[in-house]
């Protein structure tokens, strides 16, 4: 992280520094130990979701689509997790699905039953405020948040033993 800070620094003269710290200020924000971006989503019931809400807890977060087949596919790891952890009160697994299409969300919800995890829905996610905020290219993504609100990381891959150990080990900080 400290050497792209002084790689920015030298190259303020270059003509495409502008296109250049764009794409370092997304990846900066999304480090390990950053302040996790409080954004506003929707519940299934139509009530506001702010990530604020959730201080106190580790948030483990997936982000996902209803037409992205690698997300469905995932899907299952995730709601094992999130019933594999399910007894602590510490943990929140959140879905949050970044459709264009709030109605395509709500019948897949239908048709999903999860009650072991927090649906929500950001409109057009991955090109909102959401989407740079946490820096999200492709999905599924999946982020893990400490208690405090604070990223642990910002850009794994896929949900697994690794995750599952990194969880265990935030939920006894």
């Amino acid at each position: 992280m400290e050497a792209l800070k002084v790689i920015l620094d030298r190259e303020s003269e270059n003509k495409y520094y502008n296109l250049i710290s764009i794409y370092a200020d997304k990846y900066l924000l999304t480090q390990k130990g950053q302040e996790a971006f409080n954004f506003l989503a929707e519940r299934p019931d139509g009530s506001n979701f702010k990530l604020y809400e959730l201080k106190g807890k580790v948030v483990f977060i997936d982000t996902w689509a209803t037409w992205c087949a690698p997300c469905i596919k995932e899907r299952p790891k995730v709601l094992e997790i999130a019933k594999k952890f399910g007894y602590n009160p510490e943990l929140e697994v959140i879905m949050i699905s970044v459709d264009s299409s709030r109605e395509k969300w709500l019948k897949f919800l239908g048709t999903n039953n999860e009650s072991t995890v927090t649906n929500i829905f950001v409109k057009d996610g991955i090109n909102r405020d959401f989407g740079k905020q946490f820096n999200i290219n492709a999905i599924p993504n999946y982020i893990l948040i400490d208690k405090q609100g604070f990223i642990v990381h910002a850009n794994i891959k896929e949900p697994n033993g690794e995750v599952e150990e990194m969880i265990s080990k935030e939920l006894l900080r």
